[in-house]
């Protein structure tokens, strides 16, 4: 299980926004997304589309990385897959030791 993206809670809730309204804005704004889903997003079930993603992070003022920081590489460690190259000190890619 993905650790919960409480950051994305944490700044609906201090903004007052419901999970409906938050919805209902994304709508407004070319953004398809079900309550369900924001749910989901919240709690790291599953991580939002890209287009979707930026808006959320443009709406809150932060970047991407910030907004989800942590929660996609959390999900993959939990999940015992290796979806990252690491890159070594000259800049070229080489595989995770584990």
């Amino acid at each position: 299980m993905a650790k919960a993206n409480t950051k994305l809670a944490k700044l609906r809730r201090a903004n007052k926004l419901t999970r409906e309204k938050l919805c209902a804005l994304a709508q407004d704004n070319g953004q398809a997304v079900s309550f369900t889903a924001l749910v989901q997003y919240e709690r790291g079930e599953r991580m939002p589309r890209l287009s979707l993603a930026i808006w959320l992070a443009k709406y809150f003022n932060m970047t991407v990385e910030d907004l989800f920081n942590g929660q996609q590489r959390q999900k993959d460690k939990d999940n015992g897959k290796r979806t990252r190259a690491r890159v070594d000190a000259e800049g070229k890619d080489r595989a995770a030791c584990s």
